[in-house]
């Protein structure tokens, strides 16, 4: 890419994968597969206090980022102690066991 984007793929031990782009403070997940990758992705957003926007429009995002969302932005917000697995089906809609 010529516009200072990293791009990687990670696999989860299932073999599922996600594409991952890196641009200054964004990360993108494209592609997610079904499988234990969305623990990964989860993890991930969760250790980096990183919020996920869902395809509908709704942020999920830790409490302890309330103050540092845009004005108007957390009426369309889920606002949790942790993003977790549990917190992640909640917002997004439910998966079947394991994430899939």
């Amino acid at each position: 890419m010529t516009d200072g984007a990293t791009e990687c793929w990670i696999r989860a031990a299932d073999g599922s994968e996600a594409e991952v782009s890196v641009l200054g403070g964004l990360i993108c997940v494209a592609r997610p597969q079904s499988g234990d990758v969305w623990q990964i992705i989860i993890e991930l957003a969760d250790r980096l206090r990183a919020a996920i926007l869902l395809p509908d429009g709704t942020l999920l995002c830790r409490e302890e980022t309330r103050g540092h969302l845009p004005e108007g932005m957390e009426d369309d917000a889920v606002l949790v102690p942790e993003i977790t697995p549990a917190a992640f089906e909640r917002a997004a809609g439910p998966f079947t066991h394991p994430l899939t």
